[in-house]
């Protein structure tokens, strides 16, 4: 059974983890851009490159506070695999990538507007469409495939850092209530 042994607080721990963990997930998404970037052709725009960079950033930092929150939800290690690899999976799957959001029946429709991939990935499609077009296709055209007319990539971001809050915000709510009792004197 966990101990704590009172070296520091709940609030301490979250906040040096984040201190931490958030500038390697940024390296992380520095790699993965640069790698990525000449590899599907995107257009040499730094603006268009820097969107891109911190969307992706954005994107592994919400899915590590995700994966945190269930460590600490889901007793067992093993289970807590299970559990987040299943809920992940359902999510990457209704994010409007495999099945577009016209094609999701409309009982599991509401999946589609909580699944993190679905705000990680409008927005990079928007900006890496934003100032080219591919195979004779106009953006708009592939856009319109996707049914993101008219959608911003700021709100995607937004709801993004809006939920790395709100999973950041439970872990730290779930270690205070889970381990407060179990401290030694």
């Amino acid at each position: 059974m966990y101990q704590c042994r009172g070296a520091y607080r709940a609030i301490s721990y979250v906040i040096a983890g984040t201190l931490v963990i958030f500038p390697f997930m940024f390296v992380l998404a520095l790699l993965f851009t640069c790698i990525s970037w000449f590899l599907v052709n995107l257009p040499a725009d730094a603006s268009v490159y820097l969107f891109d960079l911190f969307a992706t950033w954005v994107m592994i930092c919400n899915a590590f506070c995700f994966a945190q929150f269930i460590s600490v939800v889901v007793p067992d290690p093993m289970a807590g695999q299970v559990a987040g690899s299943g809920i992940l999976s359902v999510m990457f799957l209704t994010s409007g990538f495999f099945i577009t959001k016209n094609n999701i029946p409309k009982w599991w429709l509401w999946l589609y507007y909580i699944s993190i991939f679905h705000y990680g990935f409008n927005p990079l499609l928007i900006n890496g469409l934003s100032k080219t077009s591919y195979d004779g296709m106009d953006s708009q055209d592939i856009l319109e495939q996707y049914d993101m007319n008219g959608e911003s990539k700021w709100f995607g971001v937004g709801i993004l850092l809006c939920m790395m809050c709100f999973f950041r915000w439970r872990f730290y709510e779930t270690l205070v209530n889970n381990f407060s009792g179990q401290r030694t004197q």
